[in-house]
């Protein structure tokens, strides 16, 4: 089938701020990619694969450890009725206090899926969060996708 890529653009403030010139690391099943701090975009920027059960692992480099992080991501290529998502993950090492993946929403780890979100599934900010499989620590995986409360705004054309 055909291989679709998404944009994805990390800008606007960061918590904790001692993360904001950090390179962040994104991980899949086909490798690794660092991203370095965008000075022009004030932010960090990316190609995310879009494949059912392909979590796109992301993290601030040197801070795996921060549990307590806050950021404001978009994800380009999300047009109504597409078809169109991604999985973004996280590896933790502790289990945070509450989880918001749309803003408005928030839930701690009772609220998570028993499974990854999938596109067929799951509405667009749902999330799963467990221990991991194997080593130690926990793993949180969301769907942001064309569908539910997405969060995403139409751009208003002059007529």
């Amino acid at each position: 089938g055909d291989v679709v890529f998404h944009r994805m653009q990390m800008v606007g403030t960061n918590s904790p701020s001692s993360l904001k010139y950090n390179q962040v690391i994104f991980k899949n099943k086909y490798g690794e990619s660092t991203r370095k701090w965008g000075k022009m975009l004030e932010g960090w920027e990316a190609m995310v694969v879009q494949e059912e059960d392909d979590v796109s692992w992301f993290s601030f480099d040197g801070s795996e450890h921060v549990t307590n992080i806050s950021y404001h991501l978009s994800v380009s290529g999300m047009h109504e009725d597409g078809g169109n998502f991604v999985l973004i993950g996280h590896e933790l090492y502790q289990e945070p206090d509450s989880f918001s993946v749309i803003e408005g929403q928030a839930g701690n780890a009772t609220d998570a899926l028993s499974s990854y979100p999938t596109y067929d599934d799951n509405e667009s900010g749902e999330w799963y969060f467990a221990n991991k499989t194997s080593g130690n620590g926990t793993e949180m995986v969301y769907i942001l996708s064309d569908k539910g409360k997405t969060g995403w705004q139409r751009k208003k054309r002059a007529v």
